[in-house]
């Protein structure tokens, strides 16, 4: 129905019941179409339901468009959330920071393994030694300014006098040991590290670490599973018994 003296012709209603209108241009013949709201030859579209307005409204240029929010409940998932930083943070910093300086303290150690054994164990005290420098070498190129410069004294201090004089058992033992303890640190501080890349990078270095002490626990002669896979919390590195 038309509304009076406005010169605009129903066409239809919305779902909240409001008419949908559409202009007519003067001088243009109205015809009806079966049940249909008079239409008009040569109309001027432009509906001002409210609802509809909302819908065709064009976005302003160079705006993005607005995506509808999944409801309470939807089984579509919210794909509205933040990227993590590729760049160490500072908080990771810190951290991936004190795993280079027990990654330093890991090569000495193996260093003073090496002079210290015969076979094959000084053959493998040299090849994980040059393991873990070559991970302290990409925590330090990762770091860059940041990067701590040396090893933790203390951590070095209390484990490196236990590999020399023992029995090539009891070395290995002890530095599978310190390659279990290095895995859970490392696993620890995965689930608090944010940057892409410093996360990836400590997640590369585990699996080498967990292989590491696998063959030292053959060496040292132990088949029991605790020794193959010490990572309970008791085996972390604590910053607080050895700061940086």
């Amino acid at each position: 129905m038309a509304d009076p003296g406005c010169g605009r012709v129903d066409v239809g209603a919305c779902d909240d019941g409001q008419a949908i209108h559409q202009r007519h241009r003067p001088g243009h013949r109205t015809r009806q179409m079966g049940s249909n709201p008079a239409l008009c030859e040569g109309l001027d579209p432009r509906p001002e339901c409210p609802r509809l307005l909302e819908l065709q409204r064009p976005a302003p240029v160079g705006e993005p468009v607005a995506q509808a929010r999944p409801e309470k409940g939807s089984l579509v998932a919210d794909t509205s959330t933040t990227a993590p930083p590729k760049q160490p943070t500072t908080a990771d910093a810190v951290l991936l920071s004190y795993a280079l300086g027990l990654e330093f303290a890991m090569v000495d150690i193996y260093a003073r393994a090496t002079v210290a054994s015969k076979d094959d164990l000084k053959a493998v005290a040299e090849l994980f030694g040059a393991h873990h420098r070559a991970a302290a070498q990409s925590l330090t190129g990762l770091l860059g300014r940041k990067a701590a410069t040396g090893r933790n004294e203390k951590f070095y201090a209390e484990h490196s006098a236990k590999i020399i004089g023992g029995a090539a058992k009891d070395t290995a033992a002890q530095l599978a040991g310190l390659e279990n303890a290095m895995v859970a640190t490392h696993l620890r501080m995965l689930g608090t590290l944010r940057g892409i890349d410093g996360a990836t990078l400590i997640a590369s270095i585990i699996p080498i670490e967990a292989r590491q002490a696998a063959v030292l626990v053959g060496l040292s002669g132990s088949t029991a599973l605790d020794d193959v896979m010490a990572l309970d919390d008791e085996a972390v590195i604590d910053p607080k018994t050895y700061p940086a």
